[in-house]
């Protein structure tokens, strides 16, 4: 598994927990009965996120079953069907940015750095005709995201919030095509802002824990284009940027919060907040190296 959109529950909701859980298999399952053993590979957190987000936004209530699981050794395991219309136009759109996170990374990589990107594009023989006509279908803009994957790269940054619209307009298109994949078009600007958020915070993230070595590699990295000074030290960068990015990060942690109060949800409030709130806030700590969240007025809704 990769990615950051893990849960995180109080420990004491085993509920949400045990749902997280059977949300998790059932999204390997749907990957694995599309592509077979091979689709299991490229299960991530955001994709087992976006199921949840879908599950929790749709009018019927989910069904479970039981199964063994080939990597969880003996006995059955809870998970959720995915049977839903939406479950492939998901799976589609999952396929697509995995596509375009893949060409980007084999422009920018060296190495082996570039081997799972070459075995992604592999095993998924993409036809950009084809995926095109499926984005459209779904309400997302291909060639914009394909544009926006690409301005992330440049170095024409002023400030460190500037540098983070590329990834928020680009998850902001998901959760435009969100909104219509689950047929909540009621709820679309309430997605793109959730979706613009969380493309600034896991932006900033990035940022964060790939400067040593995107320092290390020259590559691009925004906070080293613009508080650097002439430093290569990712300590002396950190510590220019430290009043911007501690700004960003209690900013972005409130609008997230607000953003994940305002949605409409059918059920597993705690569940979404878990995954799209803590997950987020864990991630921030982890990256500036502190221990305790600092709260803001809207903190409680995300947790």
């Amino acid at each position: 598994m990769f990615g950051r959109l893990r849960g995180y529950f109080h420990k004491n909701d085993r509920d949400s927990l045990n749902l997280y859980q059977s949300v998790y298999c059932g999204a390997c399952n749907a990957l694995a009965d599309r592509f077979g053993a091979k689709g299991r590979l490229v299960l991530s957190y955001e994709f087992t996120a976006a199921a949840a987000l879908l599950l929790s936004l749709d009018d019927s209530s989910p069904k479970e079953t039981a199964l063994r699981c080939p990597f969880k050794g003996i006995g059955k395991r809870n998970y959720v069907v995915f049977d839903q219309k939406w479950i492939s136009d998901l799976i589609d759109l999952y396929l697509c940015l995995m596509h375009l996170k893949a060409s980007d990374d084999l422009d920018d990589e060296r190495g082996l750095k570039r081997l799972p990107a070459q075995m992604f594009q592999k095993a998924f023989r993409i036809d950009n005709e084809e995926i095109k006509q499926k984005m459209l279908e779904i309400n997302f803009d291909f060639e914009l995201a394909k544009k926006l994957v690409a301005d992330r790269n440049t170095n024409d940054f002023k400030w460190l919030d500037e540098s983070l619209e590329s990834s928020a307009l680009l998850f902001g298109e998901i959760g435009k095509s969100i909104s219509h994949i689950s047929g909540r078009q009621d709820m679309e600007t309430e997605l793109v802002k959730l979706g613009e958020n969380l493309g600034r915070s896991i932006d900033l993230i990035d940022m964060l824990e790939d400067l040593p070595a995107d320092l290390k590699r020259n590559r691009f990295n925004p906070l080293a284009h613009i508080y650097a000074n002439g430093s290569r030290k990712p300590t002396v960068i950190r510590k220019n940027a430290s009043d911007d990015i501690d700004y960003l990060v209690k900013q972005l942690s409130c609008d997230l919060a607000i953003s994940l109060q305002n949605l409409e949800l059918k059920r597993n409030e705690q569940l979404i907040k878990g995954i799209y709130g803590r997950s987020i806030e864990f991630s921030f700590f982890k990256a500036l190296g502190r221990k305790k969240p600092e709260y803001c007025k809207m903190k409680e809704a995300a947790i």
